[in-house]
């Protein structure tokens, strides 16, 4: 490229060999920065190569470490989320058994109110019919001794 094209390429070579065991992530901002530098540089670059692949190396690791916290953060972050599902899960299986626990309890407590309603009118009918009985022994009785004081 600009006269020492051979130099440049070899660094370039070099840097893109140590650069794509990167991530893609950093692989792409590093051999961006890379490139700016071999092509600003025009002389001759073998002697800067090593410096280069030695930066490289602490740039790989220091990538490599960035990437390793990033997943590890994701993963904590994934298995936090499934925990909440998994919890939002079971407390919506309890809180249906219980729900369905709550009506049969309720349908039991109908049934049951019904039939405490159904005696109590039974025996309030009775005891009208009683009273009815009473007054009409009453009201026959004064007729009578009405009828009989009349004759």
């Amino acid at each position: 490229m600009y006269g020492t094209s051979c130099s440049s390429r070899m660094i370039q070579r070099l840097l893109l060999k140590c650069v794509t065991r990167l991530c893609a992530a950093c692989a792409c901002r590093i051999t961006a920065a890379f490139w700016l530098v071999a092509h600003s540089w025009a002389l001759p670059l073998c002697s800067r190569s090593h410096q280069a692949c030695a930066h490289c190396r602490k740039m790989r690791k220091r990538c490599l470490q960035r990437c390793l916290n990033v997943e590890t953060k994701r993963e904590k972050i994934l298995e936090a989320r499934h925990r909440e599902i998994r919890l939002k899960e079971r407390s919506r299986s309890e809180q249906s058994k219980e729900e369905e626990t709550k009506d049969r309890e309720g349908e039991e407590r109908a049934e049951d109110l019904v039939a405490y309603a159904e005696k109590e009118f039974y025996e309030m009918v009775e005891a009208e019919m009683k009273k009815r009985g009473k007054e009409e022994k009453i009201v026959k009785e004064k007729n009578k001794e009405n009828s009989e004081e009349e004759l």
